[in-house]
């Protein structure tokens, strides 16, 4: 046997009589105020050079950006401002003896920070990410630095691959071995 129980309706009574169904939604009300700000934009600047012929890197004694064959520097620009962190997702190949690193520029286009370092002086053999060596395995993810005002040109940050070797090596920024550099402007440390 099944016994139903349930609560009965209320009812309410007045004066004049018993309350009628609910009548149809109205309008929705005005929008209440702005929550508190959160989230953030992430601008992002990719590079893609390919207009290298495959000679080699020219010898250098000292440390200098990376050019191709036609005199295009290996770098790319992001919009940031003092204290803006910058992501760096490099994505190229290369072969050969030089030492590599990632040059932040300062206003002029000169090097103002090795992040191999993080400092204006680069390391003896260049970021150990980017060492020269097939027996060497390397750990390698995206690299991380922070804008300083001296950085900045026209409100834009410039990253480059500098290197610094004598013997042979090849950094590809060919058609079919495109050299791509993608930064992200992920914002200034949250507070």
């Amino acid at each position: 046997m099944t016994v139903n129980i349930s609560t009965p309706p209320t009812v309410v009574v007045s004066a004049t009589g018993v309350q009628g169904p609910p009548g149809p939604t109205g309008p929705a009300g005005p929008a209440g105020p702005a929550g508190p700000a959160g989230g953030t934009t992430i601008r992002t600047a990719l590079a893609r050079i390919t207009d290298d012929n495959l000679s080699g890197l020219p010898a250098a004694t000292t440390w200098t950006i990376v050019k191709t064959s036609a005199g295009t520097p290996l770098q790319s620009s992001i919009a940031a401002t003092a204290g803006d962190r910058i992501m760096i997702f490099p994505l190229f190949m290369y072969t050969g003896g030089h030492y590599l690193d990632w040059a932040v520029l300062n206003s002029s286009g000169g090097i103002d920070e090795y992040l191999g370092s993080g400092t204006a002086t680069p390391l003896g053999e260049g970021n150990p990410t980017l060492y020269p060596s097939t027996s060497f395995s390397k750990a390698t993810a995206a690299d991380l630095v922070t804008v300083t005002s001296g950085q900045l040109a026209a409100g834009q940050v410039t990253i480059a691959l500098a290197h610094q070797g004598t013997t042979t090596g090849t950094v590809y920024a060919y058609s079919l071995y495109p050299w791509r550099l993608r930064l992200h402007n992920i914002g200034p440390e949250p507070a």
